[in-house]
């Protein structure tokens, strides 16, 4: 779905006002969207190639917003990973993590899956709220983490059947 961010950038007016769209990887569809960028290729729509996973993340820590347009994504840990680091996202509603953590309008947006309009909304939508989303994004994510990462509810879990135990009582 990058071919969507492409668009939406472009037809929004986002990159006459300064937004820059990176795009890190590489792939068979590269060349198509270098050209649907066009002369914004290198200027608001930057194709940063291959990066190994730290510099994706430090890139997503610094980034204002991060938009995963997935037509299909079952998971998507990378919304986790960009919360984690209080940036705002905006996923397409086929996301399966964008669905469990991005709360509409305070942790970012949801779009629907391949509606480049939709997406052109939202990121307008978002524009203006933005610069308050990030404290509120990193609150959103702790708070999620706290009650269903495995890290964090395993030992919790552990602990309980093992005083279960000691009082003799029976799983």
């Amino acid at each position: 779905g990058l071919e969507l961010g492409i668009k939406a950038i472009l037809d929004s007016g986002l990159a006459r006002r300064g937004w820059v769209y990176l795009i890190a990887g590489s792939g068979p569809l590269e060349q198509q969207l270098k050209a649907l960028a066009a002369a914004e290729a290198g200027r608001s729509i930057r194709f940063l190639g291959f990066l190994q996973p730290r510099e994706n993340l430090a890139l997503i820590a610094q980034a204002d917003l991060f938009l995963l347009p997935s037509r299909v994504e079952p998971h998507g840990i990378v919304v986790g990973e960009a919360m984690a680091a209080g940036t705002p996202v905006l996923a397409s509603n086929v996301v399966g993590a964008a669905r469990d953590l991005v709360k509409r309008g305070v942790s970012g947006d949801l779009f629907l899956a391949g509606d480049t309009n939709d997406l052109r909304r939202k990121l307008l939508d978002l524009e203006e709220k933005l610069p308050t989303m990030r404290t509120a994004t990193r609150r959103v994510f702790d708070d999620w983490f706290a009650r269903y990462s495995p890290i964090v509810v395993t030992p919790r879990v552990v602990a309980e059947m093992l005083a279960a135990r000691a009082r003799g009582a029976t799983a």
